[in-house]
């Protein structure tokens, strides 16, 4: 096992580089007319939720240490068995890319949908910051949501469904405290109401997440889509 330590991150932040290059490069052969920007944003996306996807196939989900672990397991493909690395990531982007085009839309202005993700995401910011076992829970919805064949998104989707389900609890018990101590009393009343939510997910074929573009920093990678990514508010 690798130690910790500044090379680590190195050898891991090269290792990312060399991934998500696969992937723009894949992206822009699977999807005619991308654009450059287009698949440098998509690939960002790509390579969170091709970590999430190895934590699940090589079993680290739920781990304490799944993201320095998916790490060293990446570069151990990449050193050991570069071949075989690019074949699974080619065989599970054919698969993303499908997911990709059902799941998210682009939104160039605010709709009622993009609305109503908002003001759950804006009535559920405390209670996220404070909430217990966040990391864990998170990455169990993650797990349900990859072996139910929804590989895109991964990170951002689970946390949209997880703070619907607070937000409802807001709504029902309006008081964050009384959420939070709710919460600390019946943590599995939380899990299984977001499983629930992932069921009905999976039933749907609608989009999963809406991403606001601004136009004006269109142009601007780093600023131009992520910043303005919402999700759909699901009853």
């Amino acid at each position: 096992m690798l130690l910790r330590g500044g090379r680590d991150l190195l050898y891991f932040k090269y290792d990312d580089i060399v991934v998500g290059n696969w992937i723009s490069r894949l992206l822009s052969s699977l999807m005619s007319g991308i654009s450059k920007l287009e698949s440098k944003f998509m690939a960002s996306v790509a390579l969170r939720d091709f970590k999430n996807y190895l934590k699940v196939r090589e079993r680290v989900l739920g781990d304490p240490d799944s993201d320095y672990k998916v790490q060293v397991i990446m570069s151990s493909y990449l050193d050991e068995n570069p071949a075989a690395l690019r074949s699974l990531l080619e065989d599970w982007l054919d698969y993303w890319v499908v997911k990709w085009r059902q799941r998210v839309r682009l939104a160039w202005r605010d709709d009622e949908e993009l609305s109503r993700g908002q003001r759950a995401f804006a009535a559920t910011k405390g209670i996220w910051s404070r909430l217990p076992r966040r990391r864990e829970l998170k990455e169990l919805v993650i797990g349900s949501l990859v072996s139910h064949g929804e590989v895109c998104f991964t990170d951002l989707v689970s946390e949209s469904l997880i703070r619907g389900v607070l937000y409802k609890y807001v709504t029902s018990l309006r008081d964050d405290e009384r959420v939070l101590s709710f919460v600390e009393r019946s943590p599995v009343t939380l899990l299984n109401d977001t499983l629930t939510s992932v069921e009905k997910v999976v039933k749907s074929r609608k989009p999963l997440v809406i991403l606001r573009v601004n136009k004006q920093l269109f142009e601007l990678y780093e600023s131009g889509w992520e910043r303005y990514s919402t999700f759909t508010d699901w009853p």
